[in-house]
């Protein structure tokens, strides 16, 4: 097997920026792993609406790509979070759950209709 070397960490070191390129492709994949999740909850959903006739393909799309993108970034958001904080597997849980939730009720917070209309 060859070494290489890297003037900043020497032979067969891995260089500070691979540290990076792991954490950013970890993020990428709670990103993908989010936006799968959020569509194919929202999917299970709308298919009994559509059965139903109760919604339309256009309305359930539309659904099914904000509700992928909310947990993307809401699953994203906890990863990273859970990851800085680090501390052991209870402490992690217990930061991934609350950062989802706040990121998830930011993201779909409804405005509150004005009053007196």
């Amino acid at each position: 097997m060859t070494q290489h070397y890297n003037a900043l960490t020497g032979w067969g070191a891995r260089a500070p920026h691979d540290a990076r390129g792991q954490e950013m492709r970890e993020l990428l994949h709670a990103a993908q792993t989010g936006a799968l999740i959020g569509a194919a909850g929202a999917a299970a959903v709308h298919l009994h609406r559509m059965r139903d006739g109760g919604t339309t393909m256009r309305a359930a799309a539309a659904d099914m790509a904000k509700a992928g993108a909310t947990v993307a970034a809401a699953n994203t958001a906890a990863t990273a979070v859970a990851r800085t904080l680090g501390g052991g597997p209870v402490v992690s849980l217990l930061t991934a759950l609350a950062t989802g939730a706040a990121v998830t009720y930011a993201l779909t917070e409804t405005p509150k209709a004005e009053e007196g209309r």
